[in-house]
């Protein structure tokens, strides 16, 4: 039996055996039929597991096992897992408790060292952000940033550690003690759904920063979509005042060459995935990277170093600055410095 949900959603009922095959038989049909791109079906499976069970819990597991096939081109369909479930009542969590979060500081600012590659002296953190919870415990970024951004939350959690970041500097300065540069990162969705200009604005004059104490780290799939060019104005205006807007994750993209002809980045934090697989191929691809942006007279900083042959060759080629597990992971404060 099959029923028309809404739109581009359809519900099936049918018997267990061979459900695969015939997933298979309809997406190759639908995809062969497509005349102008490429048609995919993406389907979800629950195989009841009790006599007369719930039909609608039946479908919304069917509904959440489809969803973890988004955004993987080749699979088409998934069966649903008892963790799938867990995921979801996580997410809910995430979304719905982010203010109380933020406002008891179960969110944290972790630091990550970045060291001047021929000094071998620290010359700046990168902030990142954990979430420390009364009830799931301590969460790393993968567990809740994409949820975020999905529900078009973040902007909440990058303004906190900003404010943090703010409130850090203050602190150590009024204790008399020397602070290095801080990068953090901004989501597509900050300049989408808050003035982040003016909140950095706002945050930096409240805590009497100076501008050249904070890096700006957007990736590339920031500047995706920016037909009006609102978010190339955002970066020139940073620039402008004095902040120095990075690069983050180069190489990782599909147009990153593109980018680099259209802004003026102060760094580019090379991806660490280039190391992660350390061959004679990504030697060469890293080398021709540093190499490039000394002709755009741009910093080079990579991330994900873990070995003395990584931070040899880096030296080597003239990479400026690293950052990885082989100095530090990323730390509470008080503990990398340390």
């Amino acid at each position: 039996r099959l029923t028309h949900v809404s739109c581009d959603t359809f519900r099936v009922i049918c018997d267990a055996a061979e459900v695969e095959s015939k997933i298979k038989e309809a997406h190759d049909k639908i995809r062969s039929s497509s005349t102008q791109g490429v048609l995919e079906i993406k389907a979800g499976v629950y195989v009841q597991r009790v006599e007369n069970e719930n039909i609608e819990r039946c479908f919304m597991r069917a509904r959440l096992a489809e969803a973890t096939t988004k955004g993987v081109y080749d699979e088409y369909f998934a069966v649903y897992a008892d963790e799938m479930g867990a995921r979801e009542r996580l997410k809910m969590y995430l979304i719905a408790h982010i203010d109380e979060a933020v406002k008891n500081e179960y969110i944290k600012v972790y630091y990550q060292p970045v060291v001047d590659i021929n000094t071998n002296k620290l010359c700046g953190f990168e902030a990142l952000a954990r979430w420390d919870d009364p009830e799931h415990g301590f969460l790393p970024p993968l567990d809740f940033v994409g949820i975020l951004e999905d529900a078009h939350l973040i902007q909440k959690l990058d303004l906190f550690v900003l404010k943090k970041i703010c409130e850090k500097y203050r602190e150590e300065t009024n204790l008399g003690h020397k602070c290095v540069t801080i990068s953090f990162n901004l989501s597509r969705l900050d300049f989408k759904l808050s003035d982040i200009y003016k909140e950095l604005t706002r945050l930096t004059k409240e805590y009497n920063v100076p501008h050249e104490m904070i890096h700006i780290e957007i990736t590339e799939s920031v500047l995706d979509g920016d037909e009006d060019g609102y978010i190339h104005e955002q970066v020139a205006r940073f620039q402008k005042d004095g902040y120095e807007v990075w690069m983050d994750d180069f190489g990782s993209g599909f147009s990153s060459l593109n980018v680099l002809k259209d802004y003026d980045f102060d760094f580019l934090k090379i991806d660490m995935m280039f190391l992660r697989n350390f061959t004679e191929k990504s030697k060469v691809i890293i080398r021709a990277m540093v190499e490039m942006a000394k002709l755009l007279h741009i910093g080079t900083l990579s991330e994900g170093v873990e070995t003395k042959e990584h931070l040899d060759f880096l030296k080597e080629i003239g990479c400026d600055r690293v950052q990885g597990y082989y100095y530090s992971k990323p730390l509470p404060y008080d503990e990398v410095m340390a």
